[in-house]
């Protein structure tokens, strides 16, 4: 198969399990038993006060276990095993140093790896950060490419993705606000999702133009 063919048929895949993931999300917290940090008897998953996390652990904050927890899993699966394809499909049909390509897949797929193994319930800040570093390094280069090839609206998504990376982890490890953090983080998940989901659209129409720059072979 050719190269086109290939990156249509990856695309299509990310795409698919983009949508398979909030559909998946959106019917896992229906099955949320309840509590939360401000109130561990509330009765159900609340928008504005639940984590996206709480839904993968097997103990709700209730004390009860999480019917929500084997739905949510899947979709935690299903969200990180469609960026991998993310990852090994758009570097390629974007950035011209294949070199720098294979860094940014490798990126990419090694945050991934970090991100699942939170299901295992381990040193999940540990994880998160160290999956943040590589996913924000591998977003970063993307950006660079973007800008080159003149795709400045998914250019400032990609930013606004990684000032609200930012501003996410200034609110959890500093405390301030955390009150908006539950919303703040789906507004986030929100933002990404559709990023990822434009960049795969626009995969197929970009031509890398790139041939000065500090990235070379």
């Amino acid at each position: 198969m050719t190269q086109p063919v290939v990156y249509r048929i990856l695309s299509r895949i990310s795409l698919a399990g983009i949508f398979l993931y909030i559909g998946l999300y959106i019917l896992a917290t229906f099955y949320y038993n309840g509590g939360n940090n401000e109130d561990k008897l509330a009765v159900g998953f609340s928008w504005a006060k639940n984590y996206w996390c709480e839904l993968i652990s097997p103990i709700g904050k209730n004390g009860q276990v999480n019917s929500a927890y084997p739905i949510a899993v899947v979709a935690a699966i299903v969200l990180f095993g469609t960026l991998v394809v993310f990852w090994i499909a758009v570097p390629p049909s974007l950035i011209s140093r294949r070199r720098i390509a294979r860094f940014v897949t490798i990126c990419g797929t090694v945050s991934m790896i970090f991100a699942i193994s939170m299901l295992s319930g381990l040193y999940h800040d540990l994880l998160i950060s160290i999956s943040g570093a590589f996913g924000v390094l591998a977003i970063a280069i993307l950006l660079y490419y973007l800008y080159q090839t003149n795709r400045l609206f998914l250019f400032y998504i990609g930013i606004l993705c990684i000032v609200l990376c930012g501003l996410n982890n200034y609110v959890y490890y500093t405390g301030h606000f955390i009150e908006f953090l539950p919303i703040l983080q789906k507004i986030s998940f929100l933002v990404f999702l559709t990023w990822f989901g434009r960049v795969l659209f626009e995969g197929q129409k970009l031509k890398v133009k790139i041939q000065n720059g500090f990235m070379r072979k």
